[in-house]
């Protein structure tokens, strides 16, 4: 019935190319996924949005999917007991071409961290499918010249299959444990510095990388349970970057946050090895004697049989797959400290390393740029609002969603940022030294309370213990957030000695709404859609009279007196679902807002801004080393985030990582023998 159907619907010629070419149909999309993973696979880490994520991810589904499909035709295709025909040799070929294709992008391994992990399935599958490969070239053998392709083809997809499989296997194996190896591993990167060129020709963006790769050796970011032990003779200036400028401090961390970003979701660890180029070498030759061997063999046939001539297109197109991967593997930081590593005993390195180490300064390696969502101008567009008159929208909870995605923005990450984050961490790092970053605003009441003599009866003080210690997170980021906005919004209150440290600051309070409204996950808060309903309507008091401006809505709020903020319930405003009453219960939040902000009032504009500046930067310093490593690690997929480097710079020095009796200096007490 399902045939007579099909034969109704699918017209016959259209039947009868797909089962005659059906498996070079599906090689050629294959090969059409395989060119979009090599040219966009790496693009993730500096490319932020959905369109290349849903790109990248179709491709990296269907590729694998296509080539068990194929392979699962071929096994079926009639070989001919009597004599094998030039069509069905030539398809047989196809097999280990599939494996080539499989596994050829270096650019991407895995699509997400949870690929790795599933690393010894993925060898499992390997050793499978090498079966049914081998499988299908047996029973394809014949005496004649076309079989013996096989051999270099079927060498070369194992070799490319086998890199994606090693590369999968090995990206989380430090979790099981540390070796001995790993140690001298510290002594032998630690050693590389003192290969660097000096004097005149000193290469400053050469040591830069090499900082950050030795970096990335001791911490191991991408890993949960590896130890922080870098070797205790070594000489610290080459781990810390306490000495560095803002500018440098970031591009040692977007360095190490490549090196990150290769080790889960590309080749690079695995290529950048002896083996790993002699197994390229090794591949590369086996292509080009495929090749040959076919185009010899075929020479007078790529006219009219056109099987031959489409296996001999697709060879040529994936050894200029191979060719340009070759030829992209210099312009990498591994390739950079590989040539540090061995300029000394291949001269023609150095040429390289001096041309290409000024050019590292320009590689994109993160997009630079970081989320915007300011919750008084979501408030303030009227024009979103109509999407929650849809009912269907309505119904299926999608139109506030839809509001706040056309509400968010991106803005390029200001130099005056980085310099504020770098100030405050080390502001903060010789109050904590290497103790955990567990506080969201503590350290901030403590400096300022020495610095501005205050006591703990202090009214500003209690305003800011109240919003640290007596609130959840998520409250404290709304309630901050509404007030920065107060003092942005109002000319008067804004801070003009500093430049644009101001604006850097309310980018920040913009940069954690943008990750309490699309990312709450990472701020381990399973209430803030329901805290943001709850804000929304609050400030809807204040947006609905008509005014646009957000200067007038903000001076509106700060002559609130107590007595209205704590009105029963105002006309408009609707009833509270069971939900809201459990999170929100008591609190209200412009009470909290204009105490805050009150107090606030009572420092100069000076002071107040370095105040907010140093609260928010701590809240993002918490959020930081709170969130998941798993996210930390789909952040430097997805185009890469500015709270990502903060986590990065804050891990190297926390106890958690380094306070080990050995490494402290202490060592286990001996037991003595008895006879």
């Amino acid at each position: 019935m399902f045939s007579e159907l099909f034969d109704l619907i699918v017209p016959e010629h259209i039947s009868f190319i797909w089962g005659y070419w059906g498996i070079e149909l599906l090689v050629l999309a294959n090969f059409v996924f395989q060119v979009i993973l090599t040219f966009n696979g790496s693009r993730r880490r500096h490319t932020p949005g959905n369109r290349l994520s849903l790109i990248v991810w179709f491709s990296y589904l269907l590729a694998a999917k296509i080539a068990t499909v194929v392979l699962g035709k071929l096994t079926t295709i009639d070989i001919g007991h009597e004599q094998r025909n030039t069509h069905t040799q030539v398809q047989a070929l196809l097999a280990p071409l599939m494996f080539m294709q499989i596994g050829n992008p270096d650019t991407i391994t895995a699509y997400s961290i949870e690929d790795n992990q599933l690393g010894v399935r993925q060898v499992f599958s390997m050793v499978i499918q090498v079966g049914i490969m081998f499988y299908i070239l047996v029973r394809s053998w014949t005496d004649s010249k076309t079989s013996f392709l096989y051999l270099p083809m079927s060498l070369a997809g194992i070799i490319k299959y086998g890199e994606t499989s090693w590369a999968l296997k090995s990206a989380l194996n430090g979790n099981f444990g540390f070796t001995i190896a790993d140690f001298f591993k510290y002594h032998e990167v630690a050693d590389l510095f003192n290969k660097l060129p000096q004097g005149e020709n000193e290469l400053p963006e050469a040591n830069l990388i090499l900082r950050a790769y030795y970096r990335f050796c001791c911490l191991k970011p991408h890993l949960e349970n590896w130890l922080y032990y870098p070797p205790t003779d070594c000489d610290q200036g080459k781990l810390h970057i306490k000495e560095c400028g803002y500018e440098d401090v970031f591009r040692i961390t977007d360095v190490e946050l490549g090196f990150m970003y290769d080790a889960l979701y590309t080749k690079a660890p695995v290529v950048y090895t002896r083996k790993g180029l002699i197994l390229r070498l090794i591949s590369l030759l086996s292509v080009i004697a495929t090749l040959v061997g076919f185009s010899v063999l075929f020479k007078d046939a790529f006219v009219y049989n056109i099987s031959i001539g489409f296996i001999h297109f697709v060879l040529i197109a994936a050894l200029i797959i191979e060719i340009y991967q070759i030829l992209r593997l210099p312009f990498t930081d591994w390739a950079i400290v590989q040539m540090v590593r061995h300029h000394e005993a291949f001269p023609i390195l150095r040429g390289f390393l001096r041309s290409l180490s000024p050019q590292s300064a320009t590689w994109r390696r993160w997009s630079n740029t970081m989320g915007q969502f300011n919750l008084l101008e979501f408030c303030l567009q009227t024009k979103h609002r109509n999407y929650s008159r849809i009912k269907i929208l309505r119904y299926m909870g999608m139109d506030m969603k839809l509001r706040k995605q056309l509400s968010l923005d991106r803005i390029d990450v200001s130099p005056e940022v980085k310099e504020f984050v770098v100030t405050e961490l080390r502001e903060i790092e010789a109050i904590k030294g290497e103790e955990e970053f567990d506080q969201r605003g503590q350290w901030t009441i403590n400096r300022y309370k020495t610095l501005l003599n205050l006591n703990n009866e202090n009214k500003l003080i209690k305003a800011i213990e109240t919003t640290v210690s007596k609130r959840p997170f998520d409250k404290c980021i709304f309630i901050w957030h509404i007030t920065t906005n107060i003092f942005y919004n109002i000319e008067g209150y804004r801070d003009t000695s500093v430049g644009n440290k101001t604006e850097a600051i309310m980018s920040l309070s913009d940069y954690m709404m943008y990750l309490v409204v699309t990312r709450s996950h990472v701020l381990s808060t399973t209430t803030a859609d329901i805290i943001f309903d709850h804000s929304c309507v609050k400030l809807g008091k204040f947006t609905r009279t008509g005014r646009l401006k957000k200067e007038d809505i903000c001076n509106d709020i700060l002559k609130l007196k107590k007595e209205s903020i704590l009105h029963a319930r105002e006309p408009h405003e609707p009833i509270e679902s069971e939900a809201e009453k459990v999170v929100v219960g008591n609190w209200h939040l412009m009470k909290d807002v204009k105490e805050l902000a009150d107090c606030l009032l009572a420092l100069s504009n000076e002071n107040k801004w370095k105040l907010i500046g140093s609260m928010w930067f701590e809240m993002l310093g918490y959020a930081a080393s709170k969130c998941e490593m798993e996210y930390h690690s789909e952040h430097i997929r997805q185009g890469g985030e500015l709270i990502t480097h903060v986590w990065l710079l804050i891990a190297h020095n926390v106890t958690k990582y380094s306070s080990y009796e050995y490494h402290a200096g202490g060592q286990d007490e001996e037991t003595p023998a008895t006879s």
